[in-house]
């Protein structure tokens, strides 16, 4: 799956880059949509961590490991 790099917002804080990527459903546009929030990533965002906002209001911690697996852990309120 190829997709663009996310796109880089830069802080004044101790966090230099926040990269944000939007995931949309062509099917569904609003009941699916979903950002990503990167915290940790390689060059080509296909390994790391970030935060999953859904449309709905849940939260989720995500890794995607080097042997491919991913690893969610919903983030309660």
């Amino acid at each position: 799956m190829t997709r663009p790099l996310p796109k880089k917002i830069t802080f004044q804080t101790p966090i230099k880059y926040l990269r944000v990527e939007s995931i949309f459903d062509d099917d569904s546009f609003y009941e699916e949509t979903n950002w990503l929030l990167w915290l940790t990533a390689n060059r080509d965002f296909t390994l790391g961590s970030f935060i999953k906002l859904c449309y709905d209001g849940s939260m989720y911690l995500c890794t995607i490991h080097e042997d491919g697996t991913q690893t969610e852990t919903e983030i309660s309120e």
